[in-house]
């Protein structure tokens, strides 16, 4: 976000508490929702030239978090015709202490 903003860039920051957005710029505009439930998804996609989505799944997120998030989100860029998705996923980063499945092992090389 700091980035695109320094880049001169207007940025739509989206989060379930805004307070979690911590910059502020006057080419910032934060929008308050829910990706996993669609909740104002729309709102924050509408005008962008792309979206970016850094979600993560934490311990108690629902397993179908970024598969349902993702749906929401690529709805959204449909209905204002947005092309332009970036995404960056934090799979396979390890945490110390981490019990890791056979299949996390083959795909986090561990």
């Amino acid at each position: 976000m700091a980035q695109a903003l320094d880049r001169g860039h207007e940025v739509t920051g989206f989060a379930r508490d805004p307070a979690d957005i911590t910059h502020e710029d006057d080419r910032l505009t934060v929008v308050t929702g829910d990706a996993y439930g669609g909740t104002n998804v729309g709102e924050a996609v509408a005008g962008a030239d792309a979206v970016v989505s850094v979600l993560g799944q934490g311990k108690e997120s629902p397993d179908d978090l970024l598969t349902a998030a993702g749906d929401h989100i690529l709805e959204a860029m449909a209905d204002a015709g947005v092309e332009r998705f970036i995404t960056l996923v934090g799979d396979g980063v390890r945490e110390p202490g981490e019990s890791v499945s056979f299949g996390g092992r083959v795909m986090g090389g561990c």
